[in-house]
């Protein structure tokens, strides 16, 4: 099976994705040593209202490695679906890199749990991955949830 036919690509930023209700759901990055968000993260943050924010400020998640926590966010009449997944500290304010394996397996886990038809995963988000990541870290993605790429 080629990748084209286990994830999706979508051309669009994964904000204007949710939005446009192209996507369902998504997954965003997020590190323990980041304050304020940045990336996929500090965007949710604002589209919800600093929503994420308090949920660090209480303790219900920290971003440290192999976290993974479900977020349903309830807008305008619709539920947005997000999974934050901890990849512990990163190396520079707002740096994204490739989650290590042991988050990635984690992630993959939780994916095929929540089976949501229309879930992104943002390449940005993620340190830019070449396109064998993807093949290589999701390839039983495409049973019954298909795994869309945003750029």
């Amino acid at each position: 099976m080629s990748d084209a036919d286990r994830h999706n690509k979508i051309e669009l930023d994964p904000i204007t994705a949710l939005e446009s209700q192209t996507l369902e759901g998504c997954v965003a990055t997020l590190y323990q040593n980041e304050r304020p968000l940045f990336g996929l993260a500090g965007l949710l943050d604002w589209r919800f209202q600093g929503a994420l924010s308090s949920y660090l400020r209480s303790g219900a998640m920290s971003g440290r490695e192999g976290e993974c926590i479900y977020a349903p966010f309830q807008s305008h009449g619709r539920v947005t679906h997000v999974i934050f997944l901890g990849c512990g500290s990163n190396k520079a304010s707002g740096a994204r890199s490739v989650p290590s394996p042991a988050c990635v397996a984690l992630l993959r886990k939780n994916l095929a749990t929540l089976t949501l038809p229309k879930i992104g995963i943002s390449r940005a988000d993620f340190g830019t991955p070449s396109e064998s990541f993807f093949e290589e870290n999701f390839p039983d993605h495409g049973k019954g949830a298909p795994l869309w790429v945003c750029h």
